[in-house]
């Protein structure tokens, strides 16, 4: 059992800005690991609605306004396709904007286009595009400015993320600090920083400033689909995903899941019900696990079986307390697979053998080397022109691969062992019983 399973969040602190999914972290319990104030919000789709009043003989020009194309004017924002006499499809012009939006505009009746809209955000994605995660400035920049991709930002993150998305978080700052205290009203801020920056550009878009147009309030109606996720460090992200997919089958073999590419990750998507489903992938190869739920349907379900919000609460409201029952799913799942199996590290530690020891050989002797310490054990330093000389050996001294015997301190080679910790590594992968044993109790 955890030791201290509530130990609160603030009394722990990691250089990187994200928990470990090391023994100790695991060891403190899920309301630790999954802890609600450090989930952070990812893909939302949205329900907008929006009504434009104005005089019935300026109807073209309001279309013009809304869809024009001279961004050194303002914003280029939106799209205007006819579908009829009185209906229009919208569309947000692609590849511009931190948000993406569609639908349909409708002349409801003479003077009165209703905007009835699907909004696409990502707050992730949003804070990862500014050039500084201070609030405070985010809040200062214009919305045109702070809601426009920032191409440089987009190609790094897509390059150095495991699924090829920039929906990503890089540096302690971004992160929000070395330590976890205050993480939830710091984001807090941030959404509604964000949507209110997406309500004033369409705001602005709908109505430009100087025309005989009046826009209603643009309100947002209900959520369609929301992803909440958090992020675990791991020094092989790529084989712990793996492992845990293991583990989960071994937990349950009836548990519906699926396992699929997204560029290089291989996500496992695990359905809780029909409207509720975790994800669980290798954010980027070398280091991060993301554990993401994803509501989908009747979310107000979710708020009247979890949620402290009311029902009747706002979308933005209703948006920062989905992450009380993505803990409570994200938790639940964990405890039930932890129960009955624990996740070894085999091909973590592997892959770590072998970046050491590529870092000490050179290639044409590598085999040579792994298949004599996997079975042997030790290794003979041999003469200069041999596959492991003097230098060879040191380096992997070095990188904690061997280990120098001086038993025979008169040996006409120098003699090295296998560290215990390898050595073990390799009885599990083989299946043997080489390593030596624990001597002490």
């Amino acid at each position: 059992m955890p030791s201290n399973p509530n130990i609160p969040s603030v009394r722990y602190r990691s250089q990187s800005g994200l928990k470990s999914l090391s023994p100790w972290s695991i060891e403190r319990g899920t309301k630790f690991l999954f802890a609600e104030g450090d989930a952070r919000h990812d893909r939302l789709k949205l329900k907008v609605e929006a009504r434009v009043h104005f005089s019935p003989d300026a109807l073209e020009d309001v279309l013009g306004d809304i869809s024009h194309r001279d961004p050194d004017s303002r914003p280029d924002v939106l799209r205007l396709e006819n579908r009829g006499p009185d209906r229009w499809n919208v569309s947000t012009v692609r590849d511009t904007w931190l948000f993406n939006a569609h639908g349909t505009a409708d002349l409801a009746k003479p003077g009165l286009l209703v905007f009835k809209l699907e909004l696409d955000l990502n707050p992730t994605t949003f804070l990862a595009h500014q050039p500084t995660p201070r609030i405070a400035d985010i809040q200062a920049r214009p919305a045109a400015e702070a809601l426009r991709v920032d191409p440089n930002v987009r190609q790094y993150l897509r390059a150095v993320t495991a699924d090829g998305n920039d929906n990503m978080l890089l540096g302690v700052d971004y992160l929000g600090s070395t330590v976890f205290d205050h993480r939830a009203e710091r984001w807090d801020a941030l959404m509604d920083t964000y949507m209110g920056k997406v309500q004033e550009l369409l705001a602005a878009t709908l109505v430009p400033a100087n025309r005989l147009a009046v826009l209603d309030a643009i309100i947002f109606k209900s959520i369609v689909q929301a992803e909440v996720h958090w992020e675990l460090e791991h020094r092989d992200a790529v084989s712990w995903v793996s492992g845990f997919r293991k583990a989960l089958f071994a937990a349950d073999n009836a548990t519906r899941f699926t396992v699929y590419q997204i560029g290089n990750a291989e996500c496992i998507k695990l359905t809780i019900n029909p409207e509720i489903a975790l994800k669980i992938y290798a954010k980027e190869a070398a280091n991060r696990v993301r554990f993401e739920i994803e509501f989908i349907g009747k979310i107000n379900r979710s708020f009247r079986t979890h949620s402290r919000a009311g029902y009747r609460t706002s979308v933005p409201d209703q948006l920062k307390a989905l992450r009380v029952p993505a803990a409570k799913h994200v938790q639940r799942t964990w405890n039930e697979v932890m129960k009955f199996t624990a996740i070894e590290d085999n091909a973590t530690d592997l892959c770590d053998f072998m970046a050491r020891l590529n870092r000490c050989v050179p290639e044409e002797n590598r085999r040579v080397i792994v298949s004599l310490l996997a079975n042997q054990r030790r290794l003979c330093e041999t003469i200069p022109d041999g596959f492991a000389p003097s230098t060879v050996c040191q380096a992997l001294e070095r990188e904690g691969i061997l280990i120098r015997t001086r038993i025979r301190k008169r040996a006409p080679q120098a003699q090295y062992a296998l560290a215990p910790s390898w050595s073990r590594m390799f009885d599990r992968l083989l299946n043997r019983n080489d390593a030596p044993p624990h001597l002490m109790n």
